[in-house]
């Protein structure tokens, strides 16, 4: 079975290609954030050799068999939302809570990193 240590380096690399992607948009770095630390834990917990968005979308072809052409249509927050009880079991590392709290937690109601942080990261719900 794989074994990864992410560590911080990797999630401040990660966080910095994010921000490249959706520069005027903090709560969409965090949400992109969130899910690709999830990705990292959801790999890790179930062996795969793979990270982030690509353990995200790989979990997806799996267990609804979407084409990758599907997945490409898809925004962070539905891939997300489409494995939210699997992604509930799961606990992200002390090097993305530590990257999330240095970038984000200023900006961030919540303490601590959990699935309502991804689906709420302004503590409002969305259409408020």
């Amino acid at each position: 079975m794989p074994q990864y240590d992410y560590g911080e380096h990797h999630y401040a690399q990660a966080l910095v290609e994010i921000q490249k992607i959706c520069p005027q948009s903090d709560e969409e770095q965090q949400e992109r954030y969130l899910l690709m630390a999830f990705g990292n834990a959801l790999s890790a917990s179930r062996g795969w050799a793979l990270r982030g968005m690509d353990a995200i979308d790989y979990a997806l072809m799996v267990r609804y068999g979407w084409s990758p052409l599907t997945l490409r249509q898809l925004s962070p927050r539905e891939k997300g939302l489409a494995l939210h009880e699997t992604l509930l079991a799961l606990s992200l590392d002390d090097a993305a809570v530590t990257v999330w709290q240095e970038n984000f937690g200023r900006h961030s109601y919540m303490d601590n990193l959990t699935l309502e942080a991804l689906w709420y990261p302004n503590g409002e719900w969305p259409g408020m």
